[in-house]
């Protein structure tokens, strides 16, 4: 100090030896993770995410030189503008074709109603295809005819017996036929129906081989009788049925003349019917039997 001037003397401290911290803040801007996506568009030259800050120490001397490197703190989030991947969804309309000949305004002609769904991530919406929920539209095709399975059970094979009539010998006969049998039908377009066959009628496979019966023996007046051999009185023979004598004019000769092959009466080729017959009739106008 120059000298004659007063000085005050005192405690001083000592800049190099004395020290003071001093605090500063970082901050930065973090994308959104794998997972998430931006909230909104961000501007030019700029990042939306995740907004962090943290704090850094420093020690310094009282003549503001550093003491040592600085001390940072941990990042804090202070503004998140990052939101989880989500689906969504766009319905839109699609005019039907138009067929030919249109003349008119195609807000006119009926419409698809469609919809595609979608996911919002960080790159983007992705959108799937389209799927139509509504078709109001109508092409005129032509109608498949239907189709169906016919299947046929055929019925069993039935037999019956073909008898004699009563009291005539005999082997029976023998008939034939299918039986009841059914009729399933599947339609192409789903269901079925089913029904009867009817059986068939009865045909003959072997006919009844039956013998007519004897008729019975008689027991009337004559019976003991036998055909005459003919003669000039052959009015007095009776036929083996019993029938008696019937002879005389318009009678019927009862006797039976039997051909022998001769040339004489009864005996040749004559047929009984000579005038030298021993069989012929014992009166005018009887006939041989």
């Amino acid at each position: 100090l120059p000298s004659g001037r007063a000085a005050r003397a005192g405690r001083v401290l000592d800049p190099f030896v004395h020290t003071r911290t001093r605090a500063a803040f970082e901050t930065r801007v973090q994308p959104c993770p794998a997972g998430f996506h931006a909230s909104h568009a961000a501007g030019a030259g700029r990042t939306v995410g995740r907004s962090q800050i943290r704090e850094v120490r420093q020690t310094v001397t009282r003549r503001g030189a550093d003491v040592g490197g600085p001390v940072r703190g941990a990042w804090r989030t202070v503004a998140d503008n990052c939101r989880a991947d989500y689906a969504v969804e766009e319905t839109g309309t699609q005019a039907c074709p138009a067929p030919a000949g249109w003349q008119g305004d195609e807000a006119e002609l009926p419409q698809r109603v469609r919809r595609r769904a979608g996911t919002v991530t960080a790159s983007g919406t992705a959108w799937g295809a389209w799927r139509i929920v509504e078709d109001n539209c109508w092409v005129a095709t032509a109608a498949a005819d239907p189709s169906a399975t016919v299947t046929v059970r055929a019925g069993a094979r039935e037999t019956r017996a073909i008898p004699c009539p009563p009291g005539w010998p005999g082997t029976p006969g023998l008939e034939a036929r299918t039986g009841p049998g059914s009729r399933k039908i599947d339609y192409s377009f789903g269901g079925s129906s089913t029904g009867t066959i009817a059986a068939a009628p009865w045909a003959t496979i072997r006919a009844a081989n039956c013998s007519r019966p004897l008729p019975p023996a008689s027991s009337g007046p004559g019976s003991s009788g036998s055909a005459s051999s003919g003669g000039a009185g052959g009015g007095s023979g009776s036929a083996s049925s019993g029938s008696g004598p019937m002879g005389g004019p318009g009678g019927v000769d009862a006797g039976y003349d039997y051909d022998t092959g001769g040339s004489n009466a009864d005996d040749g080729d004559d047929g009984g019917d000579s005038p030298d017959d021993a069989g012929d009739d014992a009166g005018m106008g009887g006939e041989d039997v």
